[in-house]
């Protein structure tokens, strides 16, 4: 998933984030490929995927480009997601 750069900034990153994470993918690692570090091609990406926890892995070639691995792990999300008081949401359900 991406967002258009016209539209970053107004929280349509964490919405996405929130429902893979919380419902879809409940518990598992969010795994995905962006560009490398000093890309010309990167448009912020990289750096907005590290604000919302993903941590830095192998580096890759995907259709003859050069790219790299980011991964999210549940406990990274829970660490890196904002905490809303009186609310404990864990995999769509509240306790």
């Amino acid at each position: 998933w991406a967002v258009h750069p016209q539209y970053r900034g107004l929280g349509i990153e964490e919405i996405f984030l929130n429902k893979l994470a919380e419902e879809l993918l409940c518990g598992k690692e969010i795994s995905l490929t962006t560009y490398r570090e000093g890309d010309k091609a990167d448009t912020g990406y990289r750096k907005k995927y590290l604000s919302l926890g993903f941590t830095e892995r192998e580096l890759l070639t995907e259709y003859g480009y050069p790219t790299q691995r980011f991964v999210l792990t549940p406990r990274d999300w829970e660490n890196a997601s904002p905490k809303r008081e009186g609310e404990n949401i864990l995999c769509g359900k509240r306790k």
